[in-house]
């Protein structure tokens, strides 16, 4: 599904007849198309505005869970006690949410670290491997150059980043909720 989802916005990225660069330029914001997989400096962000919006139902699910989580006596209490909803939102909501944050972001960026599909298909790593990832970079070991050693090993040195990471936000949840 994911490879289908990369292709509708190769489509909407696309200089020539994308959906994006056809509404810039039929609103008169551009006079011409806009390269958004073929220049370094746009590259990056469109696969990663791409790949956020890929993740966005996650991220949504989540919050909801933890914010349904949170009781309305909290609320009820801080109202009571002359809270406004910007106090509310920062003495309560927030402080209750840090732990649902945490757990959201460091899977996010594990699954979207590890993800080659957005990549792959929108730019294969370049322009000038702007948008290189290290798991496409292992496929292009691989996969073209054929050399399993260099591509099996780069995995390897990304696992210790993403062991000290979970690490340290598993520790400092830990130490909230003790």
């Amino acid at each position: 599904m994911r490879d289908c989802e990369a292709l509708i916005w190769k489509w909407i990225y696309n200089d020539v007849n994308g959906v994006l660069n056809t509404l810039l330029t039929n609103l008169g914001l551009v006079e011409r198309p806009i390269l958004f997989l073929a220049d370094p400096k746009l590259a990056l962000w469109s696969v990663l505005i791409a790949a956020i919006w890929q993740g966005s139902p996650f991220w949504t699910m989540t919050f909801l869970a933890g914010l349904q989580a949170i009781p309305r006596e909290l609320y009820e209490a801080a109202a009571i006690d002359g809270a406004n909803p910007l106090q509310q939102y920062f003495r309560i909501t927030l402080p209750l949410l840090t732990p649902v944050i945490t757990v959201t972001v460091m899977l996010s960026a594990i699954w979207t670290s590890n993800a080659i599909q957005y990549v792959y298909i929108l730019t294969n790593g370049g322009p000038a491997n702007a948008t290189e990832t290290f798991p496409l970079l292992a496929y292009h070991e691989g996969m073209t150059a054929y050399d399993l050693g260099i591509a099996s090993a780069i995995p390897l040195v990304f696992f210790p980043i993403f062991a000290i990471l979970i690490y340290f936000l598993t520790r400092r949840m830990l130490r909230q909720e003790g």
